[in-house]
């Protein structure tokens, strides 16, 4: 629930992407935040939305697949992660399909890939973690094998016996960011950190986002691939109630500046879950707001130029 948040290309080229938008190698275009910020009227997820809860968008690499945990009929346990495809970015999504290998009788949320696609990140109750909500990792040999419940490990640096949910790689899986319930000297209420991988591959112990954490509850960190924006969701002070979108522009100098609500897309309900796609040009999130189809829905929204 609100109260207990849940649940990379040439990034080099990224970062030299100058302010608006700019032009990519690949030819596609990149969405800049440092300026005025409009975005298009939040869209409706009808044919992947459920009347029950449906949550944690993460949308694959190359835009055909977009992930997401679901409470609907059909499950094996409390929550499970879900997948839609389509075969263009212009087509519709198909009806969404439970995954074949993940699921569990207890929960798994919050799904999320590596750039490759060979690498997947989650949060589930499995046994062999710390207690709670654990982040666990799985690789696969190619994109068109399944990943693998057997395969998982446990992210032993990162859990601790409350809940870890909100696993995000970024930086060609360098750093790992995340959302805690509960951190050892936070400011209080759950806490978005970020991992980095040591010279032996494992991620170390993670530490706060700098800027980014209040008193209040932060949770659900999403990056553009060149980490100049995040995206996140709180229930801080001066949003427009409950938990709202916020997002952040890095400083230059390992922090990020002032958060602010992201302009547009937040309610009196709840707006949460953020996913930002790599060039900051389409969002995904979740909100409990009317006109869903009950419980939190899926919408989608777009960054329009200036």
């Amino acid at each position: 629930g609100a109260g207990e948040p849940r649940r990379e290309g040439p990034v080099r080229d990224l970062v030299r992407a100058e302010r608006g938008d700019a032009a990519r190698p690949d030819g596609g275009r990149i969405c800049d935040w440092t300026g005025s910020v409009t975005l298009s009227p939040p869209s409706h997820l009808t044919a992947l939305n459920s009347s029950v809860e449906d949550g944690n968008p993460f949308l694959a690499a190359d835009g055909l697949t977009l992930y997401f945990e679901s409470k609907r009929a059909g499950g094996l346990g409390k929550e499970d992660i879900w997948l839609a495809t389509r075969p263009t970015k212009d087509a519709p999504w198909g009806a969404p399909t439970l995954d074949p290998t993940l699921n569990t009788a207890g929960s798994e949320s919050a799904f999320s890939l590596s750039e490759d696609g060979l690498t997947a990140f989650l949060s589930a109750s499995w046994e062999g973690g710390a207690g709670g909500m654990d982040l666990w990792m799985v690789t696969r040999g190619s994109t068109t094998a399944p990943f693998l419940r057997a395969a998982a490990v446990p992210l032993a640096a990162l859990n601790d016996a409350s809940h870890q949910w909100d696993p995000m790689p970024a930086a060609g899986g360098l750093r790992l960011y995340l959302t805690s319930a509960t951190f050892p000297g936070g400011l209080g209420g759950a806490e978005n950190l970020v991992a980095t991988k040591g010279s032996g591959g494992s991620y170390g112990a993670p530490a706060p986002i700098p800027s980014i954490n209040s008193g209040a509850s932060d949770a659900n960190p999403s990056l553009t691939a060149d980490e100049r924006v995040i995206l996140f969701a709180s229930d801080r002070g001066g949003g427009s109630g409950g938990f709202d979108l916020w997002y952040a522009v890095a400083t230059g100098g390992g922090g990020f500046g002032t958060p602010k609500p992201v302009p547009g897309l937040n309610s009196a309900s709840i707006d949460a879950e953020p996913f930002i796609t790599r060039d900051g040009c389409e969002l995904y999130f979740v909100s409990d707001r009317p006109g869903g189809l009950g419980g939190w829905d899926l919408y989608h929204a777009s960054y329009v130029k200036p």
